[in-house]
């Protein structure tokens, strides 16, 4: 997305559209910042990836969430 204008403008149509269809969108895979910076930009509600946290067991990752809302830092972009 960040080197590929046409990925970006097809990132962008799909957010628009699921925004024209009062969906939210959660993006997947965010790896750089850049990244997050573009989507945030288009819109996107949230997202999840390797820039935000690696990929963990279930058991670790609602212990994460549980500090993350017991500290109110819920990750948004």
């Amino acid at each position: 997305m960040e080197v590929q204008p046409k990925d970006c403008e097809m990132v962008k149509a799909l957010i628009t559209m699921a925004h024209g269809l009062g969906l939210n969108v959660v993006a997947e895979g965010i790896e750089t910042a850049g990244q997050r910076d573009l989507l945030r930009e288009m819109g996107c509600n949230t997202g999840q990836g390797w820039l935000f946290a690696p990929a963990l067991p279930a058991d670790e990752i609602a212990a994460l969430l549980r500090a993350q809302l017991a500290a109110e830092r819920v990750p948004t972009l």
